[in-house]
């Protein structure tokens, strides 16, 4: 387990958060993960990376808060020896946004 201040791979803070991340490659759902930690940089994110993505926009909601549009680019995957699956994804300048619920009418989501 990592500090929630620790400057091993990142410059900013890091925020341990209760959050999860719709994961979008072109307005298209690629999965649902659980957010680890979040900084002004970057997030750290929990499951299964999806294949072949390298840029994704992801939706960011932690309870009772409206989501947060963010755009970056995958910069690490690994797996712990527990067999946990992680990504990071490097946020791009200026991304982050509050997504109203009417916008979220552009994502192509799963059909129950």
């Amino acid at each position: 387990m990592h500090s929630l201040f620790s400057n091993d791979r990142r410059r900013e803070p890091r925020r341990l958060v209760s959050a999860t991340a719709a994961l979008f490659s072109q307005r298209r759902y690629l999965g649902l993960c659980l957010v680890e930690d979040i900084s002004n940089t970057g997030v750290l994110l929990v499951g299964e990376f999806p294949l072949q993505a390298t840029a994704l926009e992801l939706l960011v909601q932690e309870p009772g808060c409206e989501p947060v549009r963010y755009v970056g680019d995958v910069v690490r995957k690994q797996e712990r020896a527990d067999g946990t699956r992680q990504f990071a994804v490097k946020f791009r300048e200026g991304a982050a946004q509050t997504t109203s619920p009417a916008a979220l009418t552009e994502y192509v989501l799963p059909r129950p």
